[in-house]
């Protein structure tokens, strides 16, 4: 049976022991990978049936061994090191020592069951299955154990909300798909273990600060985000577009449609969780972290909101109803506002171009 799924220590720092195991469960990560390339080769060679289908098998029976020998020595001295670091480590022992055990005996039994190239077809066939099966595994663990630090690595170099593709960053490491997802899974529901807000659904790992108060910081950059349109242009789109509607009707209607923009998004993160999706969950409870990463999008939202307050100031609507629904499909309303507004521009601009005889 399988152990339990172990948990990578949480950011941020890791400790040289701990650097050390992570080191050599890469290079034993390699080594397997080389090996699970040779027993392709000698699945490929099974599934030959012309005269020469045994000669060939034994072939590649024998070539795989041969890479076996040669990476036998490194994987068991790399199982040796590591143990050697938790000799001097009970916290990291404690840590990883179910998982090395688990990636130990995964390694007696492939090396017990490795094909020789002697074997029947039917007998072949259930070594081949069964080292596979270990040496996936096998990398499963490793990934699951060195991948966290090395994606935190790389959103080091990123900036706050960037994405990074997790299976093109890490397709080296864990080639199989089905298994990317389950670790990408993984991360989404420990979401300590890297820096940033992991979507699992989309394959993305979004880059998020360290730190506490620049994450806080999203906030106030809203906040005078929302705001800025009272301040800066609230008097002249009065005079300029519509006079008859006085301060408190705008300031009311932005405040109504800010918030049918909210509970657009509301419910669409409801939404979300309602439907069961690794990390969907995650999202919702970690809001803060959420409105972090997207910081740049959701302040291009806010503006979006000063295009709807003059779009509702155009049209002299002071309905707070009306601006609430504006706000709750907001993106719809300015697209319509705007090609209104280009169409408007362009024959104005024409107009002025023929008053003025310019071709």
């Amino acid at each position: 049976m399988a152990a339990a799924s172990p948990v990578p220590s949480p950011v941020p720092r890791i400790t040289g022991g701990e650097k050390r195991i992570i080191a050599f469960l890469r290079e034993l990560r390699e080594e397997i990978q080389n090996l699970q390339e040779a027993m392709d080769h000698v699945r490929a060679a099974s599934a030959l049936t012309d005269a020469n289908a045994q000669s060939v098998i034994a072939a590649a029976a024998q070539e795989s061994r041969e890479k076996f020998d040669r990476n036998q020595r490194g994987i068991t001295s790399r199982l040796y090191a590591i143990q050697s670091v938790f000799d001097s480590s009970e916290d990291l022992h404690a840590q990883y020592g179910d998982a090395i055990a688990e990636i130990s005996n995964r390694w007696d039994d492939l090396s017990a069951y490795w094909p020789a190239g002697d074997e029947d077809t039917p007998k072949l066939m259930a070594r081949i299955r069964k080292t596979s099966d270990d040496m996936a595994r096998i990398v499963y663990l490793c990934a699951l154990l060195t991948v966290p630090e090395r994606v935190n690595q790389n959103l080091a170099t990123m900036r706050v909300g960037q994405a990074m593709d997790f299976r093109m960053q890490f397709h080296d490491e864990i080639p199989s798909e089905e298994q990317g997802k389950k670790l990408l899974e993984y991360l989404a529901v420990h979401p300590k273990l890297v820096h940033g807000l992991v979507d699992a659904e989309a394959g993305l790992i979004y880059r998020s600060s360290s730190h506490k108060a620049r994450r806080a910081a999203s906030l106030l950059i809203f906040l005078v985000a929302l705001l800025l349109p009272l301040v800066l242009y609230m008097p002249g789109l009065l005079n300029a577009i519509q006079p008859n509607l006085n301060p408190g009707d705008l300031m009311r209607v932005y405040a109504a449609i800010a918030v049918g923009s909210l509970v657009h998004v509301a419910v669409s993160m409801l939404k979300q969780q309602r439907s069961g999706k690794a990390g969907a969950g995650t999202l919702v409870a970690d809001w803060l972290l959420w409105v972090h990463v997207k910081e740049t999008p959701i302040v291009y939202g806010i503006m979006s909101l000063w295009v709807g307050l003059a779009g509702m100031a155009a049209l002299g609507q002071n309905s707070i109803s009306g601006a609430f629904f504006v706000g709750y499909s907001l993106d719809s309303f300015v697209d319509l506002f705007l090609s209104r507004f280009e169409t408007g521009a362009t024959t104005a601009m024409e107009a002025a171009r023929a008053k003025l005889k310019i071709r």
